[in-house]
């Protein structure tokens, strides 16, 4: 069963829940061994890495030029070697990534169209400000993310 506050993402033909991830960042899945994911958040000008060890690390205030490049995979090798061992503000945090069996997937995706279909039909986000100017952004629900202590 899915959790109810994850985020599904789809990541190298495979469906992840992302836990204590904001929507905003984009996931990828680099072959190497030390680093399980990193995820590009453009609007923010962050970058969350989830290394291998357990270790997560979100670097915040970077580069526009590191961010574009991540996020089209672009030379990741170089940007995430200068982010890691750069002087860029960061911090620890509590997310994790989990590989989501397409049976619940589907159970999920049921369920929404069931909501849908019996309801209002309303959407939430946790980052409204990235609908603004769009048709019907205004009815967008904001939940509010709140970090475990």
């Amino acid at each position: 069963m899915i959790p109810y506050d994850s985020i599904l993402q789809l990541v190298n033909g495979k469906v992840y829940s992302l836990h204590h991830i904001w929507s905003s960042f984009h996931i990828h899945q680099p072959d190497y061994e030390a680093i399980r994911f990193y995820g590009v958040s453009p609007a923010d000008r962050q970058v969350i890495v989830v290394q291998t060890d357990g270790q997560n690390v979100i670097y915040k205030d970077l580069p526009e030029t590191p961010i574009d490049e991540l996020d089209t995979g672009k030379d990741i090798e170089t940007n995430l070697g200068r982010i890691i061992g750069g002087n860029f503000e960061k911090e620890t945090c509590d997310a994790y990534i989990t590989e989501v069996p397409l049976e619940d997937v589907l159970d999920a995706f049921c369920q929404m169209q069931d909501y849908i279909a019996t309801s209002s039909g309303l959407w939430a986000t946790d980052r409204p400000d990235l609908f603004k100017g769009k048709p019907n952004a205004e009815f967008l629900f904001h939940l509010q993310f709140k970090q475990k202590p």
